[in-house]
């Protein structure tokens, strides 16, 4: 199997992932088995997503306005000639990282602070860049992670953030503002691996 055809492969598992989300699951299969052709330009499978995206919006799915719809578009505007660039696996963890964060129970076990701080520790040992993790190791020894509350490791994420944003000439993000930013997230269960009742 060709590059373009192993990105196609991956486009359609992440839609199989989304499948809880209302895409039709039989329409995924059928159409991988359809466009088993290595010889069809990554544009022209592009073009055919995007057109099954919107017949399924169309058939009345129960894809209106939920937070998948966002999820499906961005599965959608991937290159599939490209690869994850360094600053979109960069947002992509600090988004992860402070939202896992801004959820930290008020109130945290010594399970879940344990759990926190080798998650960091984790982070910075299998990082996919390698001089990011070694950058953030070094972070890490000099701020090392606060787990007592949730408001505490969040604004040591923000606190985090900020230095690795000043050493790459980013602006920093103001910390009273981070409850603003990633504060409220709803996990309504959408995708479940348990049976909706």
């Amino acid at each position: 199997m060709g590059a373009g055809g192993r990105h196609w492969e991956l486009l359609v598992q992440k839609f199989r992932v989304s499948a809880c989300a209302g895409v039709d699951k039989s329409r995924i299969q059928d159409a991988a088995r359809d466009r088993q052709d290595e010889d069809e330009s990554a544009d022209q499978k592009k073009i055919w997503v995007e057109e099954v995206l919107i017949k399924e919006e169309g058939e009345g799915s129960e894809l209106g306005g939920s937070e998948t719809d966002f999820l499906l578009e961005e599965t959608v505007k991937v290159d599939l000639g490209e690869t994850v660039t360094k600053e979109e696996l960069g947002r992509s963890t600090w988004t992860f990282l402070h939202t896992l964060s801004a959820q930290f129970p008020k109130k945290p076990t010594k399970q879940q602070q344990r759990d926190a701080k080798e998650l960091m520790a984790i982070i910075s040992r299998l990082y996919p860049c390698q001089t990011c993790a070694e950058h953030f190791k070094e972070v890490l020894k000099t701020h090392p992670p606060k787990t007592g509350s949730g408001y505490e490791l969040a604004e040591w994420m923000c606190q985090v953030h900020n230095i690795v944003n000043k050493s790459l000439g980013k602006p920093e993000f103001p910390c009273d503002q981070v409850d603003l930013r990633w504060g409220a997230f709803d996990c309504d269960g959408a995708c479940s691996i348990h049976p909706q009742k």
